[in-house]
């Protein structure tokens, strides 16, 4: 067990990234790779214009890395006569042309959006398909660990999956929320590891009624197995998700009491443990800084191969934190004042967690 984690006895939450499941899930390239393939067998036998317009988004799209980057061009299509940016576009990209033989089906900007929905569909399928045979042993140590909890925001149920091997109790919140800004019961039960899902989840369905008529608030149910199933209480298929480039601070339900949540959970530890996480997403990464600022006793430790000073969205808190870092070749602030309030674990999610949390 890494010494920062013994000395926070239990006071330290968990904040997982996207490369986080990595070591067993697909991101990035090939999880791009995957939606298109998944997209072309799809449409492979549509004849009408939706196949045209994927046609035309795989061409225009080649190259491009980034899933949730790729679903955002698609979604504003819709919307570009609302884009500022129109002011400096002579002209879009022109659209597919509707035939006549296309019908009353989906056609034109519309169509684009209705791609958007079908790539975000793929990605959560891929997802739950993949978590369900991949390796989830090296979560193990991670949640059975003495923690106040474990805040990730991917979709997948790795962490779930995870605890339910491990036989540790644990609780994502979704089916017990009552409508109101606080995520979690006040008394989650003994030994009950909470699991926020700040960006929701590919198994939450929008089908439970907390408040009715005539101002509604719907909650959520679980769906078991891969998550893929519809809702009990109404055969819906849709996840409540934050999925693209933009919407990460969205005012309706449930997201704001989620936000709250990860706030609450943050002022009740003295230690941060970020695996995967670039913090680039300025809504997780401002309420960070925000912690670290307001008690010189709290502490942060980043598990990121990958991790660059120099070029990280962070670099402040490194060179006023990170003692033991330098920031292109030269000793940080916190050197000079023999201030060490933040660790780099260069290494990937399942060796620094295995590290960390180990018994």
């Amino acid at each position: 067990m890494h010494d920062w984690v013994a000395a926070a006895n239990g006071k330290t939450l968990v904040l997982l990234g996207a490369g986080a499941s990595a070591p067993s899930l697909p991101v990035s390239r090939e999880l791009t790779d995957l939606v298109i393939e998944s997209m072309n067998e799809r449409l492979d036998d549509h004849p009408g214009y939706l196949k045209r317009a994927w046609v035309m988004v795989r061409e225009q799209l080649r190259g491009t890395s980034n899933i949730e980057e790729f679903y955002s061009s698609l979604a504003d299509v819709e919307h570009q006569d609302d884009d500022t940016t129109r002011f400096w576009v002579q002209e879009w990209v022109p659209l597919p042309k509707v035939l006549p033989t296309d019908g009353d089906g989906v056609n034109g900007r519309q169509s684009f959006g209705f791609l958007a929905h079908m790539v975000q569909n793929s990605v959560m399928t891929i997802l739950a398909q993949k978590t369900e045979a991949a390796d989830k042993a090296y979560l193990h140590s991670l949640v059975t660990a003495d923690v106040r909890g474990i805040v990730t925001l991917n979709y997948d149920l790795m962490v779930e999956m995870a605890a339910i091997e491990a036989e540790r109790p644990h609780t994502t919140g979704a089916e017990e929320w009552d409508g109101g800004v606080r995520w979690f019961a006040e008394d989650l039960g003994d030994g009950v590891l909470p699991v926020l899902k700040l960006h929701g989840s590919l198994n939450w369905r929008a089908t439970r009624v907390v408040v009715g008529a005539p101002l509604p608030i719907v909650g959520f149910e679980v769906v078991g197995g891969n998550g893929l199933g519809p809702g009990k209480l109404l055969a819906r298929l849709d996840e409540p998700a934050i999925f693209g480039l933009s919407g990460k601070m969205s005012p309706h339900d449930p997201y704001p009491a989620l936000r709250s949540e990860f706030d609450r959970m943050l002022e009740a530890v003295e230690l941060l443990v970020v695996a995967g996480f670039s913090f680039w997403d300025a809504h997780i990464t401002a309420p960070i800084r925000r912690w670290l600022a307001l008690d010189e006793r709290r502490r942060i430790v980043i598990v990121d191969p990958f991790f660059d000073p120099a070029t990280t969205p962070i670099r402040v808190l490194v060179d006023a934190l990170c003692q033991g870092c330098m920031v292109e070749g030269k000793p940080t602030l916190a050197a000079g004042l023999e201030i060490d309030r933040m660790r780099v674990l260069n290494v990937t999610a399942a060796d620094g967690l295995g590290t960390l949390f180990a018994p």
